[in-house]
């Protein structure tokens, strides 16, 4: 008996401890992104974009933040970052058309960058359908549907029992299910398994190995964007938009 009251009072030592850390970081964090945002509205940008950083590396960034540090790299004139923190804000919602068309004039104002390869018909659509919902919403639906789909079996066990009514709805919501699965790991991917970076260094070559005496592929502009296939060290294997593949530094891209 002593020994679970002796359990209880370190339990609520914790839960005190946890409520106290909580409640004084999250009054902090609340100003550092009022400081942020004065200054951003003061067209105090490396300041404003200083502010975020340090949010930002203590939290993740809400989609609003991004956009804000997106704003203020592009006014100082940093664009590269500017191309980021727009991606980073698609990749929450990428129906978004406001920030599309904002990343649109940052990237058509940096002509050395290579346009993006269009996305095919399905892939547009499925892109579109995917950023209606979270990753979570369409998890949770497609558990929905699998659980109807389930009843049905439960209820209507042996298959002798299945009317056409049945297998109608049971296709139906496996389908569904289906849909929705495949959605919710396509988000998944999107917001947490994103290979997708961008060059954030000036004079940055694609080389054809992990090493600075390896031969040069192409330059690599600020902006460009690249995805990563592997890493050896502190050296990237990534593939380029218009299909070259190579090394870069680490140091001189940041994951979207």
């Amino acid at each position: 008996m002593a020994y679970q009251d002796n359990q209880i009072f370190h339990m609520r030592w914790i839960l005190l401890i946890t409520i106290f850390i909580f409640g004084t970081n999250l009054p902090a964090q609340e100003s550092k992104i009022r400081d942020a945002n004065h200054a951003l509205k003061n067209k105090e940008y490396q300041k404003a974009l200083d502010i975020y950083f340090d949010i930002e590396n203590e939290h993740k960034g809400s989609p609003g933040m991004y956009q804000n540090m997106a704003i203020a790299a592009a006014e100082s004139g940093q664009d590269a970052l500017a191309i980021l923190y727009y991606e980073k804000v698609l990749k929450i919602n990428p129906g978004n058309k406001k920030i599309k068309k904002d990343l649109d004039v940052i990237r058509k104002r940096n002509t050395e960058l290579d346009d993006p390869p269009p996305l095919m018909f399905p892939l547009q659509i499925r892109n579109r359908l995917a950023g209606i919902l979270t990753a979570n919403a369409w998890a949770s639906l497609s558990l929905f549907f699998l659980l109807i789909s389930c009843t049905i079996f439960v209820f209507r066990y042996p298959l002798t029992n299945f009317k056409r009514n049945d297998w109608i709805v049971v296709v139906g919501t496996c389908m569904i299910f289906l849909l929705t699965f495949l959605l919710a790991s396509h988000r998944n991917n999107q917001i947490y398994h994103n290979i997708a970076m961008i060059i954030t260094a000036s004079d940055t070559s694609l080389k054809k190995g992990p090493d600075q005496a390896s031969p040069d592929i192409s330059d690599l502009p600020a902006g460009s964007k690249v995805y990563i296939i592997d890493q050896i060290g502190q050296w990237s294997l990534v593939s380029t938009e218009p299909g070259d593949t190579g090394w870069i530094p680490k140091s001189s891209s940041k994951t979207i």
